[in-house]
């Protein structure tokens, strides 16, 4: 059994270099993206599946500006050629993941009750710069309603849960 996981990720890597080679990255993410769009229709997915040669064309009628860059170009045909066009959205997750590590991008999104001020959101950005200095924050905040009290903040896939309902459960299911 071929392993999808594993040949994602090399492709992803592959893209990487090429993208920090040619500095092209919103470019790249364009296309990545809207190969992904492609690959939720379902239609296009059977033509995919039925015939390789009517889906190329199918490609070059949708994306002919996309594919003037040479490398876009190969790089679709390589997915359509190598079946790999159908597993788009692993290779654009580990392509995403790998691109912010190399350019040292976190992600720091909190998710409160309510709306908090400009000051503390000035605040909160001078913590946690202070934390991950040598980082490039992008901070999002986001209101959930569920947290009733609180908050969570997730930093990449690292979460710290000081909700309400969180607190809640962790008594509960320590007294048992």
């Amino acid at each position: 059994m071929i392993d999808i996981i594993n040949i994602s990720y090399s492709v992803s890597l592959a893209i990487l270099n090429i993208v920090l080679l040619q500095k092209n990255f919103m470019e790249c993410k364009r296309v990545l993206f809207f190969l992904l769009r492609l690959s939720k229709i379902n239609k296009i997915k059977e033509i995919y599946i039925n015939d390789k040669r009517k889906f190329s064309k199918l490609i070059y009628l949708i994306m002919p500006k996309l594919l003037d860059n040479v490398f876009f170009k190969d790089f679709v045909f390589f997915l359509i050629n190598k079946n790999m066009f159908l597993y788009i959205n692993y290779i654009i997750k580990f392509f995403i993941e790998m691109y912010k590590k190399k350019k040292k991008l976190i992600t720091v999104i909190i998710y409160t009750c309510t709306t908090i001020s400009s000051k503390n959101k000035v605040n909160i950005k001078k913590l946690y710069i202070k934390k991950f200095c040598n980082f490039n924050l992008n901070f999002i905040f986001r209101i959930d309603k569920k947290l009733i009290a609180g908050f969570k903040i997730y930093i990449n896939d690292l979460v710290y849960d000081s909700s309400l309902i969180n607190s809640i459960k962790i008594n509960f299911c320590s007294k048992e």
